[in-house]
């Protein structure tokens, strides 16, 4: 019994691990107007386009 009492203040003054290295004012939010490729764009063009169109048509269809 006499062990625990150092090993329970010993965790609670441990820290969780910083989640941002270096700097907040280096750190920028990243934009996704420049890190987009078109083929990336494109599939999302098309599964949206199969979501909304494709798929209630096809459930339509069906009956």
């Amino acid at each position: 019994m006499r062990g625990e009492r150092p090993l329970l203040l010993f965790y609670a003054r441990m820290r969780p691990p910083k989640k941002y290295r270096g700097s907040r004012r280096r750190l920028r939010r990243i934009k996704l107007r420049g890190n987009g490729s078109l083929e990336l764009w494109l599939l999302v063009l098309w599964v949206a386009f199969v979501l909304l169109v494709v798929v209630p048509w096809m459930l339509r269809q069906s009956h």
